[in-house]
């Protein structure tokens, strides 16, 4: 399934994005960006995520400090993922399940107190409208 695409008029360049992201979480800092509705995460764990927080779409980019490959492509004029877990919001954490009805069980969970926080910032500089 197609996610978020991104007009390279504006200049977001996504693989670069995704390498910056992993970069911090293979250093081990925690780093969040959000630019419109795609969020990226770095966790001190090692691991990164993009999440499409408009759609619910989530995407991880490095687990314990291994690189994965990126599932993105480049339409000619513009980049898309290709998402391979959607997302949903219960009781204060982000639970993830794959898109294509595979097994979910083995899938990460987080904790979304400060990606919500995050996302709030957001907004207000923004004057967006963003949620989990």
């Amino acid at each position: 399934m197609i996610g978020m695409q991104t007009d390279r008029t504006t200049n977001l360049d996504l693989p670069k994005e995704c390498d910056y992201i992993v970069a911090k979480a293979r250093a081990g800092e925690n780093t969040t960006v959000m630019m419109g509705p795609l969020i990226f995460l770095a966790f001190a764990s090692r691991d990164a995520f993009a999440l499409d927080v408009e759609d619910k779409y989530a995407c991880p980019l490095c687990v314990d400090g291994e690189k994965l490959h990126y599932p993105l492509f480049d339409t000619g004029t513009k980049w898309a993922f290709r998402w391979p877990w959607k997302y949903s919001l219960a009781k204060g954490r982000i639970y993830f399940e794959v898109t294509d009805s595979g097994d979910s069980s083995g899938l990460p969970w987080m904790k979304a107190g400060a990606i919500e926080r995050e996302i709030t910032r957001y907004n207000r500089k923004a004057g967006t409208n963003y949620h989990l």
